[in-house]
């Protein structure tokens, strides 16, 4: 993201932190409302201050500072919440009241996972706990049966969905909010943000699907391999779907091709029209030309998916939306064995050898 974003962030968190603390000391009586008011008073000559510093220096709206203060503050209420959430496990306090009207959650005596859907338990994996927030899916973890360290780390998963939502709102605000910015790149932030705030397009939809199959497969350790969400700049800037970390090399494989990179944006198209493809191919390079010591990723790599399978995959997308009672799990659960196969290796083919695929299909497939 850019610099100037990152600096108002972290100012912008700053006077938010305080706000948020200030009016909780005011609600729990160690703060008179005459003292909490020349506090937040105080602050908000501060953020007023700053606001008209970045409208003056940087050319960019009064209106889209505010904004992005405003999702600053929400982003630090999440964060505060999930303090607060880890003290209560921490003290056994009971969280029925937090989950209230979410889907039931309960544990077996062998330690397995179910969702209570329609009357009926549904097994659940853990892996499918921490990725069923990015589909919307919220669950009940108020059950005593659960252990602490899996209702932390759905805490945890939920928390930072939320916050990157907010983190691309911030980033859109900013980019838009430019009055140097080009309409070009204007329009291209504003159909994503639509896009992402609307009715989910196909392609949308079957990069999320992939993302949360290879999350899975990370969080059972089924991979060697870590998953990192992208954001908004890094999806037009840089034309990065996810970015894959190679945690080390194999059982001490070390494939020839592109040895010494770890951090790989990987890119995904449908779209099978070799002239688009050519325009693709090109943008990958300029980017990958432009990345400089300091960035994110070392190499970018377009995945072509092809047709049959981008058709299989919206497919089955439909096939999971428009059963009323969800499976658990998202859409992904309707992979057959060959699908993940295939996805695997047509992904995984850019970052890795041939053997040390086979190395992971070998672990991936005893999940299944």
């Amino acid at each position: 993201m850019h610099p100037e974003l990152s600096g108002s962030m972290e100012e912008y968190g700053r006077i938010a932190k305080e706000v948020i603390a200030t009016k909780k000391e005011l609600h729990s009586g160690s703060m008179s409302e005459e003292e909490a008011r020349s506090v937040i008073g105080d602050l908000n000559i501060q953020l007023n201050r700053y606001v008209k510093e970045k409208v003056a220096n940087f050319d960019t709206s009064k209106e889209a500072q505010a904004q992005i203060y405003q999702y600053q503050m929400a982003k630090q209420k999440i964060m505060d919440q999930l303090h607060e959430d880890f003290r209560s496990l921490d003290n056994d306090t009971d969280l029925t009241e937090r989950f209230d009207g979410k889907t039931p959650i309960s544990m077996d005596e062998n330690g397995n996972l179910a969702a209570q859907i329609d009357g009926q338990n549904q097994p659940l994996g853990e892996e499918d706990l921490y990725t069923d927030v990015e589909w919307g899916i919220d669950y009940d973890l108020s059950s005593d049966q659960i252990p602490k360290e899996v209702k932390k780390r759905y805490f945890v998963e939920s928390a930072k969905s939320k916050l990157r939502e907010l983190l691309d709102k911030q980033i859109y605000e900013f980019e838009t909010g430019m009055s140097v910015q080009d309409d070009q790149k204007r329009g291209a932030y504003e159909a994503v943000m639509s896009e992402r705030e609307g009715e989910l397009t196909a392609g949308h939809v079957i990069e999320k699907m992939i993302r949360n199959f290879f999350k899975k497969m990370e969080f059972t350790g089924s991979i060697d391999l870590e998953i990192i969400d992208t954001n908004i700049y890094q999806d037009i800037e840089q034309k990065i779907d996810f970015i894959i970390h190679r945690k080390n090399h194999l059982r001490g494989i070390r494939a020839e091709t592109n040895a010494d990179i770890e951090l790989h944006g990987i890119q995904f198209t449908t779209n099978t029209d070799p002239e688009v493809l050519s325009r693709k191919i090109e943008q990958i390079e300029r980017v990958k030309k432009s990345l400089g010591k300091g960035e994110v990723i070392e190499d970018l790599v377009l995945v072509q998916m092809p047709h049959e399978i981008s058709r299989e995959l919206y497919g089955l997308y439909k096939k999971w939306r428009d059963d009323m009672s969800k499976i658990p799990g998202g859409p992904d659960k309707l992979f057959s064995a060959e699908l993940k196969e295939t996805l695997l290796r047509n992904i995984l083919k850019t970052v890795l050898s041939n053997e040390e695929i086979d190395l992971q299909w070998d672990k991936m497939k005893t999940r299944f």
